[in-house]
């Protein structure tokens, strides 16, 4: 039996969800390597431009923070969504098995099935 389009869409999103996480936290280890370089930047300079550094740097450290708890949900969320499509999968099983014997018991038919010859 072919899954659902339910099945289908909740695959799909799972996966997206999978490949976005993947991907900021690609940019997370790259983020981090480039706040160094920039505080290191900024400690070579001298005020005013030294002190325009560091706090453009203290920014996007926050912004780094922000898409690390970001991650940590997706994560979150992408666990819960494995155990949805899980759950789904084995309330397809017991249709399909209560499909099978709903049609294997058809209406007449006795539940007696030894010989009688």
């Amino acid at each position: 039996m072919a899954p659902s389009p339910s099945e289908r869409l909740l695959v799909a999103l799972l996966k997206a969800d999978t490949s976005a996480t993947a991907s900021l936290s690609s940019f997370l280890a790259a983020s981090h390597t480039s706040h160094a370089a920039l505080s290191a930047y900024a400690s070579a300079h001298q005020a005013p431009l030294g002190d325009v550094l560091r706090a453009v740097e203290a920014s996007l450290r926050g912004v780094h923070e922000a898409v690390r708890s970001y991650v940590g949900a997706m994560e979150m969320w992408t666990g819960e969504l494995a155990e949805v499509k899980d759950r789904e999968e084995e309330v397809g099983q017991v249709r399909r098995d209560r499909d099978i014997l709903c049609v294997h018991r058809s209406p007449g038919r006795t539940h007696d099935t030894t010989d009688t010859r």
